[in-house]
């Protein structure tokens, strides 16, 4: 899934940083200096992206802290399927010490949801709380058809009925 932030991070911001690196070197020694200007200016605007996207990520995490600290366990677990971020509550659930493991049966139930924005989200929130299970998918995608998300998160919900019983 691609972002507003990670097309401007990640795509925007590295062509401005080889444009103005090759516009300066130019400016200084020619073609040789493009190059060279460009290749710099890349690497800097690169590195730039990261510290900026991991400091906004961070104070995306420190606001739903701020948000959900006056919430109750059972509170957050009643929003995880009506949230737009099942992710970020499934690790603060995760971050105050709680068993999240009983917290995939919601999850799979979003996997095979009919529309596709809740596949995409119970997506997130299997690969930021359960990535050991993301295998255990083979190939799925939140954007493919209905049917074929049943097909493949039918093996993960096996191994789930299976383990759940035991962990109780």
């Amino acid at each position: 899934m691609i972002t507003l932030s990670d097309l401007i991070l990640k795509v925007m911001l590295p062509l401005a940083g080889l444009l103005a690196g090759a516009l300066t070197g130019q400016s200084y020694l020619n073609w040789p200096g493009a190059t060279g200007g460009g290749f710099i200016g890349l690497i800097l605007v690169i590195y730039l992206g990261r510290y900026l996207d991991y400091i906004y990520t961070l104070r995306v995490a420190r606001s739903f802290q701020r948000e959900w600290a006056s919430l109750s366990t059972s509170e957050l677990r009643s929003q995880l399927t009506t949230t737009l971020t099942p992710n970020y509550l499934l690790l603060e659930l995760k971050r105050r010490g709680e068993d999240i493991e009983r917290d995939i049966i919601p999850i799979l139930a979003m996997l095979e949801s009919e529309a596709p924005i809740r596949r995409t989200l119970g997506w997130a929130a299997l690969l930021s709380a359960f990535p050991y299970l993301v295998n255990l998918l083979g190939g799925y995608n939140p954007t493919h058809s209905v049917s074929e998300c049943h097909e493949k998160v039918a093996n993960l919900r096996r191994f789930v009925e299976k383990s759940l019983p035991q962990s109780a």
